[in-house]
């Protein structure tokens, strides 16, 4: 059965700022949400939407309804997508939040500002 062609995840992730061509997924992989524009050249993600995970539990990202884990009974955050959790990714586990907030997350630090900004 086809799938009705869907948002680019890119656009989703980017917090719309990029005009992506719509998709049409082959299987659930993760990489098959994505244009062609946004696996050739990335996407630009604000760093005020970025988390990094403090501590050891990490809730997994569920594998339907889109792009964002919506906040539930098992996590209290605001919705998102983890990001940087798979075996082989170097570096602490990130989340992408949808929305940009100040507000303090448990379980979640923002990033560090860079020297001198």
């Amino acid at each position: 059965k086809r799938k009705l062609p869907s948002t680019c995840w890119g656009q989703e992730l980017s917090g719309g700022s990029k005009l992506c061509d719509f998709v049409e997924p082959t299987s659930p992989a993760f990489r098959q949400h994505f244009c062609a524009r946004c696996k050739k050249w990335g996407i630009l993600v604000a760093a005020t939407r970025i988390r990094v995970v403090v501590g050891a539990t990490v809730p997994a990202n569920r594998h339907a309804g889109g792009v964002w884990n919506e906040s539930s009974n098992a996590s209290s955050w605001p919705a998102h997508r983890i990001i940087n959790q798979t075996v082989g990714s170097p570096g602490p586990k990130m989340v992408v939040l949808r929305d940009e907030t100040a507000a303090e997350i448990p379980g979640l630090a923002s990033l560090p500002s860079a020297p001198g900004s």
